[in-house]
C-alpha cells in the first residue's frame, strides 16, 4: 500500500508539473514571449531525455557544422563566432555590444556605449569657417585680377571644405555625431550574422532555414527556434 501511495503521489506530481508547463506555454503564446517559450521547451527536453547533439565547432580556420544528419565545413568568419555564442545560450537575450565584446575577447565598454564622438570638434569647425571666409576674399580678388586659374583652384578648395563641413554639421548647425559603440555593434553584428547564415546556406540549406527562423538580430540578439525545443549543440 505504501508503494502504491508513493506511485500515486509521483503521478500527481507529474500531472501538476505538466499542467503548470502547459499553462506557462499558453501564457507565452498570449504574450508573444518567444524567447521564454524557447527556453521552457529547451529545459523540458533536457529533463525528459538526452538529445542528439548537433555540431557547431571551430577547428582552427574552419568550422565543422552538423545538423539534421548533414555535415559541412566552413571557413572561419566572425559571423560564425557570433552564431556559436548564441547557440550556446538558447533563449537568452544578448546585447549586440556584449556579443561583439565577447567574441573579440574584450571587456564590455558600457560607459562608452552611451557616448558618441562628433565628426569635427568645435575648434575644427571654426577653423573651417575661418578658412572659407578667407577663401571667399581670395576668390573675389582673383576674379578682380582676372586670374581664372587661381580662381579655379580657390573654388575647388572651397567645394572641398564646404563638403567636409556639411558632412560634419547637421540641421540648424548642430554637429553630427558618429554612431555610438552600441549602434556600431548592432550594425556590424547583424551584418556578420546574416552573412554567415547565407554562407551556411550554400552548403546546408536546411540549417540556413533553421537559423533564419531562429536567430533574431539587432540591438538584442537571440537564438530561439519557434515552436520547438532548441537542439543541443556540441560547441
Amino acid at each position: 500500500m505504501a508503494g502504491s501511495a508513493r506511485v500515486d503521489e509521483l503521478r500527481r506530481g507529474l500531472d501538476d508539473a505538466e499542467r503548470h508547463f502547459q499553462t506557462a506555454m499558453r501564457r507565452c503564446e498570449l504574450l508573444g514571449a518567444r524567447v521564454i517559450r524557447a527556453r521552457l521547451l529547451y529545459e523540458r527536453a533536457l529533463r525528459q531525455h538526452p538529445q542528439a547533439e548537433e555540431q557547431f565547432r571551430r577547428e582552427g580556420d574552419f568550422w565543422t557544422v552538423a545538423y539534421a544528419g548533414r555535415t559541412c565545413r566552413l571557413r572561419d568568419v566572425k559571423g560564425l563566432r557570433y552564431l556559436a555564442f548564441l547557440l550556446a545560450a538558447p533563449g537568452r537575450d544578448v546585447h549586440a555590444l556584449e556579443l561583439a565584446s565577447a567574441v573579440a575577447g574584450l571587456e564590455s565598454t558600457s560607459a562608452a556605449a552611451s557616448t558618441a564622438d562628433t565628426l569635427l570638434d568645435a575648434h575644427a569647425r571654426d577653423a573651417y569657417r575661418r578658412r572659407l571666409a578667407e577663401l571667399g576674399d581670395e576668390l573675389e580678388q582673383a576674379r578682380d585680377w582676372r586670374d581664372p586659374e587661381r580662381a579655379a583652384g580657390i573654388e575647388a578648395e572651397i567645394d572641398a571644405l564646404t563638403g567636409e563641413l556639411a558632412r560634419a554639421v547637421g540641421l540648424g548647425g548642430r554637429a553630427r555625431r558618429l554612431p555610438s559603440p552600441a549602434e556600431r555593434a548592432r550594425v556590424s553584428v547583424t551584418k556578420a550574422i546574416r552573412s554567415a547564415i547565407k554562407a551556411i546556406g550554400r552548403h546546408h540549406p536546411v540549417l540556413e532555414a533553421h537559423l533564419t527562423a531562429s536567430v533574431r538580430t539587432g540591438r538584442i540578439c537571440t537564438y530561439a527556434p519557434p515552436g520547438e525545443a532548441p537542439p543541443r549543440w556540441a560547441l
